[in-house]
């Protein structure tokens, strides 16, 4: 008797192990690479006249999710091209869906402010992470041949499907 109540408490201990429950970040973690597209309208203001210029504009991505620090929290890390800056946002987590807090960027570019703000969601789809956003903005753009620097706004979608990568 003892040997089978001995026998059923470990099939018991073996059976809540394996039912361990996953964290809701862990589907999440992992490196992926894609292209953003970023579709808008900036428009400067120039001697009282206006220019809207559409844009549509492929940005190439690799962005690192991680564990935050709660269960349902994650980090989104974001290195882009060509830059030593690196953008940090922390999203929420529901199901496959990510609302992440929206992100300020304050940039000094070749003599030109840019102050944008971006505001995202993802969703976890197999190995495809889709990134769905807008962003808001404005500064002061230096354009050859002016003496001062132009004041324009911007506004418009980004979209991203990046694959995750896998790691060897």
């Amino acid at each position: 008797m003892k040997k089978t109540l001995i026998i059923a408490m470990c099939c018991i201990t073996v059976l809540f192990a394996a039912c361990k429950k996953e964290k809701p970040y862990e589907k999440f973690i992992g490196s992926y690479e894609g292209d953003a597209l970023l579709k808008g309208t900036v428009s400067v203001s120039m001697g009282g006249m206006s220019l809207n210029k559409d844009l549509e504009n492929p940005v190439p991505m690799v962005v690192s999710l991680t564990a935050g620090d709660a269960d349902n929290k994650l980090v989104m890390t974001y290195t882009p091209e060509d830059q030593d800056e690196t953008y940090t946002v922390i999203g929420t987590i529901t199901d496959d869906q990510v609302a992440f807090d929206p992100v300020q960027i304050e940039q000094e570019i070749e003599g030109s402010t840019v102050k944008l703000t971006i505001d995202m969601d993802g969703v976890l789809a197999g190995t495809i992470f889709v990134l769905n956003g807008t962003f808001t903005g404005n500064g002061n753009i230096t354009i050859l041949d002016q003496p001062t620097p132009v004041p324009f706004t911007a506004s418009g979608t980004i979209s991203a499907n990046l694959n995750k990568l896998i790691e060897e």
